[in-house]
């Protein structure tokens, strides 16, 4: 009897085993939980590296382009206008064959930058570094517009790069403060633009050279050089970067999946399709065109405006500063307030 007993107990603490031990569905639950589960202090470090080691590195490498696309117009009240005979609307076209090749060459250097990483945009910017210095040692309107048509070419491939760069390490949510800080440098450019051609000016004469043509000279050495540098601190993608360890290297990846989702259907072709078909997508182009047109004219145009106002060409260059000053400081305040507002 009392053996009966013990085995009918030892039955029900079975029993009661059983049924607290979790079914191969929690199971599975519990597992890819922990398996997916993100360290808030871990993300938190990743947050931080990224903040301090792509965003600054690029919003530089951009500030020295906009700085050799802008340059132009600096050097134009300088002199160059006359010195290569800039007419009617020689000094037009020169600025508009930038335009054309960077537009026109855009996309193959997207898919150049596809193919070969990050590292290309270093080697653009040695290209163009050197066709910077080209126009300060041109002789004529054609030799311009050639140096002009092929640093659009070098340079199409630049900005795409740096947002695809950008995109690949943040999620949609952080992306829009850290590539609008990126762009300011676009706009910080113009004011150094404008102080920096003044300084350049005063070697007016130096080895028998215009002070227009040091602008160009001295920008295209420092564009060079600095690609060098580039080469060696410009990020990977996500997946082959060294800049984390493996526990940050995990949580990275894990936050940009989950943020991005499955991949379901990964053939080339419907993605094409996909963005030509998208009315946001043509709504946004035709956008970026209006605001693009406008700021290249103030870019190329400016000091020639302030010039004709009366003012010297010293005058005329640190006139051109305060409008990037205040459009700098509206850039960041309104990403800062877009990103509070989630709008």
């Amino acid at each position: 009897m009392v053996e009966k007993h013990i085995a009918v107990l030892a039955e029900k603490d079975s029993t009661t085993v059983k049924s607290q031990s979790p079914s191969p569905v929690a199971s599975a639950i519990r597992e890819h939980d922990e398996a997916h589960y993100i360290d808030p202090e871990i993300e938190k470090r990743v947050l931080r590296k990224l903040d301090w080691r792509v965003v600054p590195v690029l919003w530089f490498l951009f500030l020295v382009s906009f700085v050799d696309r802008g340059n132009i117009g600096n050097a134009k009240i300088q002199g160059m206008d006359k010195s290569l005979h800039l007419i009617g609307n020689r000094y037009n076209m020169a600025v508009m064959v930038f335009t054309l090749a960077y537009v026109v060459f855009g996309v193959p250097a997207n898919i150049i930058f596809k193919l070969v990483g990050p590292k290309s945009l270093s080697a653009m910017m040695f290209i163009w570094g050197f066709l910077v210095m080209g126009q300060g040692f041109t002789r004529s309107y054609a030799g311009l517009v050639v140096c002009r048509f092929l640093m659009g070419i070098f340079e199409a491939g630049f900005v795409p790069g740096c947002a695809y760069l950008i995109g690949s390490y943040y999620k949609r949510n952080e992306f829009l403060r850290r590539y609008t800080v990126f762009f300011s440098a676009a706009i910080a450019a113009g004011a150094f633009n404008g102080l920096f051609a003044t300084l350049l000016a005063m070697a007016d004469g130096t080895n028998g050279l215009e002070g227009w043509r040091w602008i160009f000279i001295v920008e295209g050495i420092i564009t060079s050089s600095v690609s060098v540098l580039a080469y060696f601190v410009i990020p990977e993608l996500p997946e082959k970067t060294s800049m984390f360890n493996t526990e940050e290297k995990a949580v990275l990846l894990e936050r940009l999946r989950q943020d991005g989702g499955e991949v379901v259907d990964d053939r080339i072709g419907k993605h094409v399709m996909e963005v030509l078909l998208d009315w946001k997508v043509w709504l946004a182009t035709l956008t970026y065109i209006g605001a693009e047109e406008n700021a290249s004219s103030v870019v190329a145009f400016q000091p020639t405006i302030l010039k004709g106002l009366g003012y010297t060409s010293t005058q005329a260059q640190l006139h051109s500063i305060p409008i990037y000053v205040v459009a700098f400081v509206m850039s960041l305040s309104c990403a800062w307030l877009s990103e509070r507002l989630g709008q």
